[in-house]
């Protein structure tokens, strides 16, 4: 069964598990409690976390990358396994896999404050993908895929299948890619699009833009056309990363961003999720685009 979750769901799975694999781009030094607790009492223990986190500033890059390594060796002190995964082979997922019966996929790396949508998943074929990719074997299935690319295939269709109805786009950051793609089709389409994107990201691009001579982020410029062009574009401080059209829904770890070059082959998460999810996560991107402010745009300049 696929079904909604939350965060106290996943600590309590981990806090009662006999065997937790659990990999994040970053981890809370919240969840490293709950993690170093089971392996201190006998609980088998993996984790996997991002080398090289990406921060907007030097000083965030190092914060974080230091606390994902702090939070390696605890685990380690404790008694479990943990590792620190080479940029060379992009890690972006945020799953766990409690007692190898139920999987549980996040889109916010398990953030302590913030909104986040976690799916609890304990449908066997879906967690022989998840397992697969917490072992660095991307797999996937029809609904299910744990590699950036087709991760955003599966995104891609949703929003494709929208045709000329209502879409709402959440993405923590925004760029040249697939969904862009999509995105200039249904504005050249004239069909009515949301998108929202996070301010802390969108900081990163902002200030990379003010150094003195620096060309124009692609990011920004990618929402300068799009906002230009007719979508509604908004800036929220921490976003999800989901699609929603009016039947059907997509939600995952995967940023809409470039899904070539070394992103290819980075490990992510996207699931074509039931039905029953479409009202609920509707209700969110609602909440959230209400409380959002509109992204303020240069003038579009041809091309990206």
């Amino acid at each position: 069964m696929i079904a909604p979750s939350d965060r106290p769901a996943v600590l309590g799975a981990i806090d009662r598990a006999h065997s937790v694999s659990l990999a994040a781009y970053v981890l809370p030094a919240s969840v490293t409690a709950h993690l170093t607790a089971a392996a201190r009492r006998g609980a088998r223990v993996s984790l996997a976390l991002a080398q090289y986190p990406v921060g907007a500033t030097p000083r965030e890059r190092w914060a974080l990358a230091d606390a994902n390594r702090a939070a390696v060796e605890a685990v380690r002190r404790a008694g479990g396994e943990a590792e620190l995964v080479s940029p060379r082979d992009p890690l972006h997922l945020k799953a766990v896999v409690v007692d190898d019966r139920v999987a549980f996929l996040d889109d916010r790396n398990w953030s302590d404050d913030g909104p986040q949508t976690i799916v609890r998943d304990d449908e066997p074929g879906d967690l022989a993908v998840v397992r697969a990719a917490l072992e660095r074997r991307p797999a996937g299935n029809a609904h299910l895929q744990t590699v950036k690319p087709r991760s955003l295939a599966l995104e891609r269709a949703v929003v494709a299948a929208a045709g000329t109805a209502p879409l709402d786009i959440e993405s923590e950051s925004f760029g040249i890619g697939s969904i862009y793609d999509e995105l200039e089709l249904r504005a050249a389409a004239k069909a009515p699009t949301r998108l929202l994107v996070a301010q802390r990201e969108l900081a990163e691009a902002q200030a990379r833009a003010a150094v003195p001579g620096a060309r124009r982020p692609v990011e920004l410029r990618a929402l300068d056309r799009l906002a230009g062009d007719g979508v509604e574009v908004r800036v929220t401080p921490a976003a999800e990363k989901m699609a929603i059209g009016p039947a059907r829904a997509w939600l995952g770890s995967s940023n809409a961003t470039r899904d070539w070059g070394s992103t290819s082959k980075q490990l992510d998460w996207g699931m074509a999720v039931p039905a029953a999810f479409v009202p609920r996560l509707r209700e969110r991107f609602a909440r959230t685009w209400d409380a959002a402010v509109p992204y303020v745009a240069t003038p579009p300049s041809g091309s990206v």
